[in-house]
């Protein structure tokens, strides 16, 4: 597992173009979600192998995320809101985090309870300018 996250990580410039890397765009107006026409072709590419991970790998590895939403769904929301290199670091960054001891509002989700663990709550980047935190 670490390994591909590696091969993910370290290659997705080979896919990218050079606007998804500018990082999250920004709006005085609120977070809107990008349509999937609108998104790069790294941020499609993305979403096309996180769906086949959830299609062919998860069905035969089981479910075993403690958290709301599952790892994979995470990923495309993370990847869907904020574009390929942003939405693979907070997914990295939520399955690192995911076994560490649970925080967080507990939901009822087909009689297990779960943590409650969306994207929208993991952008600490975006809470305070960059003056603010020195």
């Amino acid at each position: 597992m670490k390994f591909w996250l590696a091969v993910c990580l370290f290659s997705f410039p080979l896919f990218c173009d050079a606007g998804s890397m500018k990082g999250p765009k920004r709006s005085n107006t609120t977070h809107r979600v990008q349509q999937v026409g609108e998104l790069s072709f790294a941020a499609q590419t993305g979403l096309i192998l996180v769906r086949g991970f959830q299609k062919y790998i998860s069905p035969a590895d089981g479910p075993r995320s403690p958290s709301y939403p599952t790892g994979s769904q995470y990923g495309l929301q993370a990847i869907r809101e904020e574009g390929l290199f942003w939405g693979l670091l907070m997914t990295g960054d939520r399955l690192f985090h995911e076994a560490d001891v649970p925080m967080g509002p507990l939901v009822n989700l087909h009689n297990k309870v779960r943590f409650y663990d969306p994207p929208s709550s993991n952008r600490y980047w975006r809470k305070a300018p960059l003056a603010d935190l020195k």
